[in-house]
Parts: structure tokens; sequence; C-alpha cells
């Protein structure tokens, strides 16, 4: 790996065109800014850089206001970018560019100052040169830096694939980013950043904060995937160039606010829902992590085998990112700080010494952001993530397999059990161990406190719910469309659990027998420990409405965590007829018998949060089920893998949101009512089936 360390301006490699522009004040009173952005795009998301920059250049430098950028696109992909409005000879290697006012709306035309060869931007020393490089090149009164590309809260900012040859990327950590940042400003005389931003997702967390302490005065950054269009980096910088004197808490509050224009919008149904962006005042870092500190150590004393509150407030508090396919179901490891904190303050169950730790906390979270934007399903959430699995060590990462397609038109793959046997899944001890290193963990204690919720969760196991169906299920339950099913539920064993999920399973889809393909839930309820609960099933579920002469097609979706209308699932998208699949997740709403699709995201980068997709009318999409099969005679062992559907959808002029989605009848024939009781450390029962078969 090569290391680009900039000294002054000398740099092996380092190519100038053109001169540097004459520095002049238009009010001599006025402080002079340079931004940095550090466009971070050689991956799939380059296209998007190209349109932020266009908006870039929408508003431009100006005296005493220079937007340096430095950027590494996706060689791979260079005629597409092309088309977007980069000038082909800069697709490959990295350019560092003066943004300049638009002379073209459609075409990239900032003034070039250097070109380097490919770099790779997941290495701190990169970040540092350019910072070096950008001090030196502009020097100014004021810094701001953004960071531009994917986010994966504490486990990195990055993924640079080296013009597509790499396809397991590393991440910048944030101590890796705090590293550089350290290296670069003492000699670029840079005391502070006057505001640091992350356009990317998920990078609003505790954790990431703990390491950005101290080196800017605010931090801009989403907690949540960004699910629209990133940064108005046009209104941004426009109204920053136009009011230099502004500090750092206004310039923040004004850039949330053309956040929020952009994306809380009709025509940005995802962001309408689920947005989350935030403005943080990383000055009151240090009063928040000395509150947080004690109530870490509060809430390990108050947690034991027989209390339950603390784990119940965790799995009621809102969720950041998205499940993968296996997990689908499964709550995410993202929670809300602030929101968590003050479920616990207001919790009658909680004793005195730990709520009014939690008050503490809620109060220095809700004064350390210093701005929320928030989806219509995010308004009791703070605006700050934390890396909180339910179980304290986070999800077992286990990628099913896809079943081989004999048609060359279809997505194919290799099972593992086909190309050399099984493979082990990882160790979720492993990420806990990474997660124990970060300087948050350490100083905090939360380490220690998840550490002791997976013991709690382990010791769980044995006693996970116990679930059975109450009344003559036994054999086939045959049902006229007409006829609803009604089962009453107990749960005999479990005081912890939380939540009652149903999906249905089809035991004829494969058409192999022995397999039973998972079409989605068809209803999820809370449940509060043992006890009896009732659960009914209309004999529908979310279909898509396919192409004419196809059938309806299960969604496959199942509920977000602590949501009844919103559901996840997976799908495969593709562009023409010979076009390569691209694995997606849709994010669907349902109201009623109606349903919408938000959002497709794509699914394909394993190493960052996943990407809005922009989906093309024409293109096609066919659902993704998550099948299991017999693994050997021993009854508890299953296997899993992917089946794609034969069905394909097209999208329609009006995009996804026209696609119907509707609550469709289940056509006659057998099917499988499997129902799952869920702890609060996310611990399953034996699944509890009744066998139905509906009839005309």
């Amino acid at each position: 790996m090569k290391r680009h360390v900039l000294l002054g301006l000398a740099v092996s490699g380092l190519v100038f065109i053109g001169g540097l522009a004459p520095r002049g004040r238009a009010d001599t009173n006025a402080p002079s800014w340079t931004i940095m952005i550090y466009g971070h795009g050689d991956h799939n998301l380059a296209p998007s850089l190209i349109g932020d920059m266009l908006s870039m250049e929408e508003a431009g430098s100006g005296p005493d206001f220079n937007v340096l950028l430095q950027t590494d696109f996706d060689a791979s992909q260079a005629e597409e970018l092309e088309e977007e409005g980069l000038p082909r000879k800069l697709a490959a290697g990295t350019t560092r560019f003066l943004v300049t006012r638009a002379s073209s709306h459609d075409k990239i035309s900032s003034r070039i100052l250097a070109r380097l060869p490919e770099m790779n931007h997941d290495n701190p020393a990169t970040l540092s040169a350019f910072i070096a490089w950008a001090a030196q090149t502009r020097p100014a009164d004021r810094y701001g830096l953004i960071l531009w590309d994917h986010g994966g809260q504490w486990e990195g900012f990055g993924g640079d694939t080296q013009d597509g040859t790499l396809e397991d990327t590393g991440a910048m950590t944030p101590a890796q980013i705090r590293s550089a940042l350290r290296e670069a400003m003492p000699s670029a005389g840079i005391a502070r950043f006057e505001f640091m931003a992350f356009d990317t997702c998920l990078m609003a967390g505790a954790e990431v904060l703990a390491d950005m302490a101290g080196l800017a005065g605010v931090l801009i950054a989403c907690p949540e995937i960004d699910y629209g269009d990133g940064w108005d980096y046009h209104a941004a910088l426009e109204w920053l160039k136009a009011n230099p004197a502004a500090t750092a808490r206004e310039f923040g509050l004004r850039e949330a606010e053309f956040w929020k224009q952009r994306h809380i919008r009709a025509d940005k149904p995802a962001d309408e829902v689920l947005a989350g962006h935030s403005v943080i005042e990383l000055d009151r870092y240090g009063a928040f992590e000395e509150a947080f500190r004690s109530f870490a150590k509060v809430l390990r004393d108050e947690s034991g085998p027989d209390k339950f509150n603390i784990p119940r407030q965790r799995r009621k508090t809102t969720e950041y990112s998205v499940p993968e396919l296996v997990d689908l179901g499964a709550p995410t490891e993202y929670a809300d700080l602030g929101e968590f904190a003050k479920r616990l303050a207001d919790d009658p169950r909680a004793g005195s010494r730990l709520s009014g730790a939690a008050r503490v906390v809620a109060n220095s979270v809700d004064a350390m952001v210093l701005a929320r934007v928030q989806g219509s399903a995010r308004t009791s959430a703070g605006g700050l993530s934390i890396w909180y699995p339910v179980n304290g060590w986070g999800n077992l990462e286990e990628e099913p397999e896809e079943e081989d397609d004999d048609d060359d038109d279809e997505p194919q793959s290799t099972s593992a059990a086909e190309a050399g046997g099984d493979e082990e899944p990882d160790n979720p001890r492993e990420k806990f161990s990474e997660y124990e290193k970060i300087s948050f963990a350490r100083r905090t204690g939360w380490a220690g406190f998840l550490d002791h919720v997976h013991d709690l969760s382990m010791a769980g196991a044995t006693s996970a719910p116990v679930l059975a169906i109450r009344g003559k299920v036994a054999g086939e339950i045959q049902l006229a469309q007409s006829a609803p099913l009604a089962l009453s539920l107990e749960i005999t064993e479990g005081k912890g659990a939380f939540l009652i999920s149903a999906g249905i399973l089809d035991p004829a889809l494969t058409k192999k027998p022995g397999e039973y393909a998972y079409l989605g839930d068809v209803a999820v309820l809370p449940a509060d420990g043992t006890g009896t609960y009732a659960i009914a099933w209309d004999l529908c579920m979310p279909c898509f409405a396919a192409d004419a002469g196809r059938p309806l097609a299960p969604l496959g979706g199942v509920f977000m965590s602590g949501s009844g209308a919103l559901m996840v699932s997976y799908a495969k998208y593709r562009r023409g007829r010979l076009g390569h699949y691209r694995d997606v997740i849709l994010i669907t709403r349902m109201a009623g018998k109606i349903g919408t699709i938000l959002e497709v995201l794509e699914a394909e980068n394993d190493d960052a949060a996943p990407t809005s997709l922009e989906v093309e009318p024409g293109a096609t999409l066919r659902p993704v089920y998550l099948v299991e099969r017999r693994r050997g005679p021993d009854p508890e062992k299953w296997k899993q893998y992917e089946y794609v559907s034969p069905v394909r959808i097209t999208i329609p002029e009006g995009g996804v949101g026209s696609i119907p989605v509707i609550m469709a009848p289940r056509p006659p024939g057998p099917c499988l009512v499997e129902i799952e009781a869920e702890d609060i450390y996310g611990n399953r029962s034996d699944p509890a089936a009744c066998q139905v078969r509906i009839v005309p």
C-alpha cells in the first residue's frame, strides 16, 4: 500500500495545472474561509459525487472563500461518469480542484489545481496530505472539512475499490481520521476546524464523537442511512460565502434547514419517514462523556437475570440502519441514545438512581445536539446513535447461499457446500473485540456493560420463550378465504418475552421436497412475558402486482423493528435484458390493504451502509426469499439459501412508488403459518407451526 506524505508541495508524481488565483477581500473585516471536501468516490457512489460537484459549482468559490475538493473515482465506470458530466480523463487517478462557479450545468468545469496518481483514500496519510496541501494552497482564518463517502459509524468511513479492482474494501476508522487530522493540522496552522461534516450514512454516533472532539467546534452527520441526496451544497456554500462572519453554530443550524428542505418532501418518501440528520456541538462532548460514564456504570449495576426494564426499553427505542437478508426481522445494532435514556428516565419501574443517571444523559444529548432533522418515524429520537446490540455482541454474520440456476439469463452462484464444504460463520466475539479497542468503549466502560448484556443473553438462551398454540391444530386446517385463521397462543416460559411474529412459509414454491420458502410476515404483536395472546390472519399477504400475465409475487418482507407498518425485503434489480443483477433492499410502507415502496437501497457493498439506488423505468425487480431445507438427518439443523423468484416486476414510468403493492388473498393450496416468540435479548422460541390448506 503506497503512502503519500505531503511536505509543503513536494510530492512525487504531483502535476500542477493552471495558476493560483490572487487573493483579495471584499470586506477586510470578514474572516477568510477554506472549505476542504474529501471526495472519496472510488466505488458505487461515484456518479453521486459528480452530482454533488455540480451542486458545489452552482455556488463556487469567491474572494476569501475557497472550496478545495479532492476526488477519486472508480475508473471502471468511466463511460457512465462521462455521461454524468465528468471529463473522461479525470475518471482515473486523483484530482484536486478549486471549485469555481459553474460555466456549465451538466459538465464539471472547476479549475484543476493538481493531478496525482491513483491513491488509496482509505489510507489516513492520503487524508492528512490533502489537508496539509489545502491549508498551504489557500490559507485562511477559518477552515471547514467535509468527508464524503460511505459511512458505517465506529466501523469506519470509506471503501476504496481501487478503480473497481477490489471487492473487499477497507475503511478509515474514526480513530484513524483523528490521527490523520492531528498529523496535518499543526504544520498546516489549523488550531481546529470550525466545523466537520460527514456527508455519509450513520456517522452521527457517540463513538464517532469521542474521536472528533477537540478537532472541530461543530460536527454535522446522519445517525441514520442517508436515504436521499446528502447535502445541498449550493445552498449551504452560497449562504456561508455570503455570511463569512457566521459562527460554526449558526452555519450548522442553517445547513440543517437546507438539508430538511432537500429531504423532508413528498417526493422523497423514505426520507419523509426515516430521515435522521444532526448538528452536534463538540465542545459539549466532555460533559456528555462524563455523564455517560456514570450512566454506563449504573446500567451495569442495575442489570440482572430477573431485571427486564433496561433491555425492554432498548427494544422499544428507535433503531438505525437495516438488517441483512438472514437477519430480517431482527433488531439492528444501532439505537438512538437520547431516546433510550429518556425512556429509562420516564420508566416508573426504574429506581431513582437509574432514572436520575438516565435523565442527566438525556439532557446532555439534548444540549449537545443543536439541530435535528427527523422523518415521521423518528420524532422521538434524540439524533445520536450508539452501538447497542440487544444481545451485547451483535448478530452472527452468516450469508445465505443462492441456488444455482441453469438459465444464463438468471442470477447464478455456487453454494458453499458445492464449492468444497461448509464455512463457519464469523464469530461475533471478533467484532466485539474490535469494539472494545475504540476510545469511546475504553473510556466510558460501555464495552463492559455490553459484555454483561451478552452474558445475560446467553444465560437467557436456555430459557428462551416457549410458545404453544392452544386448541386443536394437529394435522391440516382447511380454511375458505371468507374464514380467517384465529389462534390462541400461550407463552409458557420466558418472562422476558417481548414480541410475537407470524409469517407464511410455502412448501411448494421451489418445487423441491423438504424446502420451505419464507414469504414474509403477516402479523406482529407485542408480548410482555408469559401469558396468553391472540393472533389472527385474514389469509391475505403483501404482494407485488407483477407484469401482465404473471402471477402476484409475495413481497417477502418483514416488519422493521418497532414498526407495524414499515417492511424490509430483498430483491434483484436489473437494467435491460442483458444487464447485471444487483442485490437491493426494498423499504415498503403498508397502509391498510395498500403498500408503497418508499426506497430501493443498493445492498452489494458489505463494508458500508446501504445506499439509495436510482432505478430506471423499464428495469425489473425480482423478489428474493429466504429458503430453508433440512441439513442432514438432524431435525434441529437447517440450511438457508436465497431463492430468486421467476416473477419479474417491471418498474413503470412513475418509478418504484408506482408499483402496486396490495394485500392479496393467498391462493388456494397448502402453506405453513409459523409463529415465533422473541425475548428482550433476541432469543427466539422454537417455532410453532400450523398447517393450513386454503380452499376456494
